[in-house]
């Protein structure tokens, strides 16, 4: 009876020991950032609880020195504990897939913020007008460069040089070819920073006021801009717009319906590792432990995968045809070392639902604007006209047959739109406000099959 007795004691100290550690290691996160240190402090906690009461066991066994076997017992599982966190949790697993090195083309702002960004610049035709137009991306996270500047072999806004304006493409901060946050000693990435960046980015190019496009997330951020600096923004474009109102699941359309396989193939993807599930509860008590734990370029890969299986799966709506759309993560560079920023992704979406409403301060906004929604969007109708019943000087225009990369799909109806409504001459497409939009956008809307191959 003793030995059972001994015997439970013993494997009631190890198993309370390693499971302790856990909410152990948790905790400590609180008050420390290194990984390392946070799992010495659970490990030390398991060999704690392992050598009390292994000790108590072979004392009610009557076995000789209860204590030198009970440490010997603790010293064992700490041993394994560290060897298991060391390949399971401290071990970065790869390396970072390099993204294509920038052209002779990219060039860098050094801002007053802090930020270094990498930029493509396309010049006007002749004399350039006073007013350039910058081109703002969405993800949040999702690079402009290099990828979307060849998307369909054609920049986005590539005729408008030809009308005299001078183009700005940029990687926001925190993705592409710009400078990181080091989030170890740094405050994490917010709205206010993106607005920021391109307030400098306006004083840097000298203009006294820009046109802005927007595309998808950028069109938020565009709109948050304007906020805080309507002088400067002479237009505005906003392409397949993210909600004015941040966090409302009813403004995202759902991805195509997916069959079994599929589902569980995309639910592989969107599953993270081990390590990065740890990050992300490390980050609900310390950002900066998370980001000593799981660098950049390890959450990007997996943003990255997740990207992949979405285009391939006609999750995002990226394009009217599923063939064009599958091409679409190897055309963004999806599969390997496009630049996408994960924190950034994760910091922003986080940090725009705690912004106030927009809409009030944006109602008085006068700025001539035109709102661009796609046939095949991942973001509602309701959501485009948001932005076109919110501000007064608005036009909302309707692009049949394109995915929520206009450009990519309708090159042409894209240009020609846009050429017009900066010409002040009027719009090919009529501006259309009903509740209801013109053409089929639930997702389960007509698309183009893509040929599959046996698998």
């Amino acid at each position: 009876m003793r030995k059972i007795s001994a015997i439970l004691l013993i494997f009631a100290g190890v198993v309370i020991g390693v499971l302790g550690s856990s909410p152990v290691f948790f905790a400590a996160a609180f008050y420390v950032n290194s990984p390392v240190l946070l799992v010495l402090i659970a490990t030390a906690f398991a060999v704690l609880m392992t050598a009390v009461m292994a000790w108590v066991g072979f004392r009610v066994a009557r076995a000789g020195r209860p204590a030198a076997k009970g440490l010997a017992l603790a010293a064992s599982v700490g041993a394994v504990c560290l060897v298991a966190a060391y390949f399971v949790l401290l071990r970065p697993p790869g390396h970072p897939a390099p993204m294509p090195p920038p052209g002779p083309e990219v060039q860098h702002w050094q801002l007053p913020t802090g930020s270094r960004i990498a930029y493509v610049k396309s010049p006007a035709v002749g004399k350039p007008r006073p007013t350039p137009v910058i081109m703002i991306h969405g993800g949040p996270g999702g690079p402009m460069l290099p990828f979307c500047l060849t998307l369909g072999g054609h920049a986005p806004l590539e005729t408008l040089p030809a009308l005299g304006y001078d183009v700005y493409y940029y990687d926001q901060l925190g993705c592409g070819y710009s400078s990181r946050l080091d989030l170890r000693r740094e405050v994490p990435y917010t709205v206010a920073r993106v607005v920021d960046d391109l307030e400098a980015i306006r004083a840097a190019i000298g203009a006294e006021k820009v046109i802005l496009v927007g595309w998808s997330w950028g069109a938020f951020f565009a709109a948050r801009y304007m906020l805080e600096y309507p002088d400067r923004v002479e237009k505005a474009v906003f392409e397949a717009p993210a909600p004015l109102v941040a966090g409302r699941q009813g403004d995202f359309v759902p991805g195509a319906p997916l069959s079994p396989a599929d589902s569980a193939r995309y639910a592989q993807a969107m599953r993270p590792t081990f390590r990065i599930d740890v990050g992300r509860q490390l980050a609900n008590m310390n950002s900066r432990a998370a980001f000593y734990l799981v660098p950049d370029w390890e959450v990007d890969q997996w943003l990255e995968k997740q990207y992949a299986e979405m285009l391939r799966l006609h999750q995002i709506w990226g394009s009217c045809d599923e063939a064009r759309e599958a091409a679409l993560a190897s055309a963004l560079g999806v599969t390997g070392g496009s630049g996408v920023g994960f924190f950034l992704q994760t910091h922003l979406v986080d940090d725009a639902g705690k912004l106030e409403d927009a809409r009030p301060r944006l109602r008085e906004n006068r700025t001539p604007t035109l709102v661009l929604h796609p046939q095949c969007d991942i973001l509602t109708w309701a959501s485009a006209l948001e932005y076109r019943t919110t501000l007064p000087n608005s036009r909302l225009v309707p692009i049949a047959g394109a995915g929520h990369m206009i450009w990519y799909d309708q090159p042409q109806v894209h240009a020609g739109v846009i050429e017009a409504f900066l010409s002040d001459a009027p719009l090919p497409i009529e501006d259309y406000a009903k509740e209801t939009p013109p053409f089929s956008t639930s997702s389960n809307r007509t698309r183009v099959p893509a040929t599959r191959s046996p698998s």
